[in-house]
């Protein structure tokens, strides 16, 4: 029989009894050793992890995989994922205060290009937080240490490709639809962001291209298309239950009619916005930046490197590009961080 994990506290889940080999993980090996510890799969067949090499399933990261893996990342990583999202989300909430408080009133279709102009700040933000925490965790794996501030700079540098990739992704450049064009629209927006939604990490992690990297999210979405999905749908819906049930929190904690000055709520509301940009995105982040590196395992298992990776002399976490992990066809196999 086999033992269940365990929460241990510390990030990593339990082992099984010796002799005794541990509940398989939900993810790819490789991601089991960056998240929680050593993989079962990874180890020889015989030993207190031993495993055999036939009849284990090398299941497809889903969604419940996701977001515990997404929990795992930011316990291991608090600096890349909330550290980092904090900053954006203070630089997203500030453009967001200062265009309500300097633009004067606007026309109807100025101000939903407008509203569609600051919604694409939030996806880039999210698109550049995923990149981060996929170079640092893919450091990780590799045996690497790349640190956070350097993962940042590499991303902050291809904000403006991020920005193109939000805006591509969410359809925000087209003006309101009438209503009989909406669900085209939505249906429309659903397959971009579907088909695209690894194109923020693979644009930051492989340094190629925004071509290459719109191309790499299609080819390793394809064949997956329908799971990725359920993925992007479940994660968008609970972020906005959380959203919904947090804002109505800050409506009955903070009504607006004990603050008289407009200006004053407005700033009360964004800054009391910080915390949930800062949970909600790094959540989405992580789950997306996971669901890169295991669509990238699988990719290299069958043989579609990436048609570009970060090359040049060795940087700060001593891989290649700047300090970015080696591309697959460098390394030696799994490795725990």
């Amino acid at each position: 029989m086999h033992q269940r994990p365990s929460d241990s506290g510390d990030g990593t889940l339990g082992e099984g009894r010796p002799g005794v080999p541990a509940t398989p993980p939900p993810l790819g090996p490789a991601l089991y050793d960056q998240l929680v510890g050593t993989s079962p799969l990874s180890q020889p067949v015989t030993g207190p992890h031993g495993f055999p090499p036939l009849g284990v399933p090398r299941r497809p990261l889903g969604l419940l995989g996701a977001l515990r893996g997404a929990f795992a990342a930011i316990r291991r990583h608090p600096t890349a994922t909330l550290g980092v999202a904090t900053v954006g989300a203070i630089v997203v909430e500030t453009i967001y205060t200062v265009t309500y408080l300097t633009v004067p009133p606007l026309s109807e279709d100025m101000a939903e290009w407008g509203d569609s102009a600051l919604f694409s700040a939030d996806v880039t933000l999210q698109c550049m937080l995923s990149g981060v925490i996929a170079v640092v965790l893919a450091g990780a794996r590799s045996g690497r240490r790349v640190e956070p501030d350097a993962a940042a700079g590499r991303a902050a540098r291809r904000l403006p490709g991020l920005f193109v990739i939000a805006m591509l992704t969410t359809l925000t450049l087209i003006p309101r639809p009438s209503l009989g064009l909406r669900f085209i629209v939505l249906v429309a927006t659903l397959w971009l962001g579907t088909l695209f939604c690894l194109a923020g990490p693979a644009y930051v992690v492989e340094g190629g291209s925004l071509g290459e990297a719109l191309s790499r999210s299609r080819e390793l979405v394809k064949g997956r298309g329908w799971r990725t999905l359920g993925i992007v749908l479940a994660t968008n819906v609970l972020g906005n239950i959380a959203g919904w049930g947090y804002f109505a929190l800050i409506d009955e904690l903070v009504p607006s009619s004990y603050l008289p000055p407009a200006t004053a709520g407005y700033l009360l509301r964004g800054l009391l916005a910080v915390p949930y940009d800062v949970a909600v995105y790094s959540m989405l982040a992580a789950v997306f930046a996971l669901l890169y590196l295991d669509r990238t395992d699988d990719a290299d298992r069958r043989g579609t490197p990436p048609a570009a990776w970060p090359a040049g002399q060795p940087g700060p976490g001593g891989g290649v590009g700047g300090g970015w992990p080696a591309g697959p066809s460098t390394r030696s196999g799994p490795s725990t961080c």
